[in-house]
């Protein structure tokens, strides 16, 4: 591959997924050289941490919470293929700034992963080729293709969309949440905007026996109004932010984050799209007004006698 015009690095990687029976998880098992080039800056920023040494493993937050559980607070035997036991001692903890990505993760140095997975010396979990030029990055994978074609080529594009068509499959949930919310909504408005009851039909021509104008009237309605729908916007706002912020959103907040044992832990960034609120606000108080309004405006306009009677 190196051959290949446009490739200037070709780094194999060596890792896999261990199954922890005790715990019922897997940890992600990379195997790291301190002296090679990184592949990612994320991998670059995650050896940042206490140098690995030959028999030495650097775990994650999860990972280290897992070891304890189960007494291994100093080292940790893993089960190779052969059934024998491979001692590892743990040297150091990812920093909590990285548990986003490091969470399950184990990295120690390569040869140990390939002798815990049984892996032959010429072989290698995934090649990783790094290309300056990313308009080169098709005939590249033509190239390879060619070379091998039995190969799973994988750019980071295709990464990307892999996770975005993840993300959307996932928003999706709340989109129907949102539609069926809205249709509830609007079928309210419908049933408020074809008439008032009998009993606020009586009361409007009662106030218009009292000598109340029509203006006056559209005023106190529309007071009420507001009142109600300006309230109740409020408190949904209010609440939804105490369920998001304070309270962490249980339940939604697993949609997006899974629900695997060593999941990372993390807090939810406040941001307050105001943009977002104003849409929410003219989609639900100006049309409930709407709604009061022009039902009462009708009434009011009608004679006193029918009104009341």
């Amino acid at each position: 591959m190196l051959d290949i015009n446009g490739v200037q690095s070709v780094i194999p990687r060596y890792w896999g997924y261990y199954y922890f029976a005790n715990a019922g998880v897997n940890f992600s098992v990379v195997g790291v050289d301190i002296y090679d080039k990184a592949y990612s800056k994320t991998l670059d920023n995650l050896l940042q941490t206490p140098k690995l040494d030959k028999e030495g493993m650097v775990v994650g937050k999860g990972v280290r919470e897992i070891f304890n559980q189960n007494y291994y607070n100093e080292y940790f035997n893993f089960v190779k293929s052969d059934g024998s036991l491979k001692r590892v001692d743990v040297i150091g903890v990812f920093d909590t700034n990285t548990n986003l990505e490091s969470n399950d993760m184990i990295f120690m140095p390569k040869e140990l992963v390939k002798e815990i997975f049984d892996m032959q010396t010429n072989y290698a979990t995934d090649i990783v080729l790094e290309v300056p030029n990313k308009n080169e990055i098709p005939s590249i994978i033509s190239k390879i293709k060619q070379i091998y074609p039995d190969s799973r080529v994988i750019t980071q594009d295709d990464i990307r969309v892999s996770y975005q068509n993840i993300f959307d499959y996932k928003s999706g949930l709340f989109l129907s949440l949102f539609v069926i919310a809205i249709f509830t909504f609007f079928i309210i408005i419908y049933d408020r905007a074809s008439g008032l009851s009998s009993h606020e039909k009586r009361e409007i021509g009662i106030l218009k026996a009292l000598g109340w104008r029509i203006d006056d009237i559209l005023a106190w309605k529309f007071y009420e109004a507001f009142i109600i729908s300006f309230s109740a916007f409020l408190i949904a706002l209010i609440t939804s932010l105490f369920y998001v912020y304070i309270l962490q959103a249980p339940l939604l907040r697993d949609i997006f984050s899974g629900y695997s044992i060593l999941k990372p832990s993390f807090e939810l960034p406040f941001t307050l799209d105001f943009g977002m609120l104003s849409i929410i606000f003219f989609l639900s108080v100006p049309i409930y007004l709407a709604a009061i309004i022009i039902p009462s405006w009708k009434i009011a306009s009608s004679d006193v006698d029918e009104v009341i009677r």
